[in-house]
């Protein structure tokens, strides 16, 4: 299962209680776990409550380390590793996702004598609270201007794969939960099945009401 975060989803509140402390620091034997293999269930969607964590989830380094994160808790090095990137580069961008509380040190162990942290996510997935709306209003703000820039930036290197359409449907309220369900369904699809080696790519999935037309 698929567990990525969702910075547009606005129509589930997060669950923002406290997480407790799971941490354990102990010596690596053949009895760890492997790695990537969660060891305790993710809490319930982390809720987002401040412009800051959208930023910080959204720069795309630090999504692509969610990405890989979502199939469960990893080192910085085995995220490197799936990443192609050096492990010091990430170090820093994992701060700011701790932080921020979008990830957290699942297990600690000693390696010859060096403490290695494997990193989860907090929640199975991210959401706003619908009912901050100024909230809403600057994460879909911020969200558009990146959107744009990466879309000016492919642009201007003629990055080939580029696929940008734009449809209008007419739902009923049980249409537009079914339609929801699909669409996550099929981003976990796409999280899954194309997860391996290969070039970046990002898939952005917007589904809202339209504003009604003015006079």
């Amino acid at each position: 299962m698929c567990r990525v975060a969702r910075l547009a989803q606005l129509d589930n509140v997060g669950d923002t209680s406290n997480i407790e402390d799971r941490s354990t620091v102990h010596q690596a034997d053949a009895d760890d776990p492997a790695p990537g293999k969660p060891t305790t269930e993710l809490p319930s969607p982390t809720g987002i409550r401040d412009l800051a964590t959208v930023k910080a989830i959204a720069h795309p380094l630090r999504f692509r380390i969610l990405g890989r994160l979502a199939d469960g808790p990893h080192t910085v090095k085995e995220v490197a590793a799936g990443l192609g990137r050096p492990p010091d580069r990430l170090y820093y961008h994992v701060r700011i996702l701790e932080q921020h509380g979008v990830v957290e040190v699942a297990d600690e162990r000693l390696v010859s004598g060096i403490v290695e942290r494997r990193y989860r996510l907090t929640g199975a997935e991210l959401s706003l609270d619908p009912s901050d709306r100024d909230l809403a209003r600057q994460a879909t703000d911020f969200m558009a201007d990146a959107l744009r820039e990466e879309l000016r930036a492919a642009a201007a290197v003629g990055a080939e794969g580029t696929l940008l359409s734009r449809t209008m449907v007419s739902l009923t309220a049980e249409q537009r939960g079914e339609l929801q369900a699909r669409l996550r369904a099929f981003l976990e699809d796409v999280t899954r099945d194309y997860s391996g080696d290969g070039d970046p790519f990002t898939l952005t999935i917007a589904l809202y009401q339209t504003a009604a037309d003015g006079d």
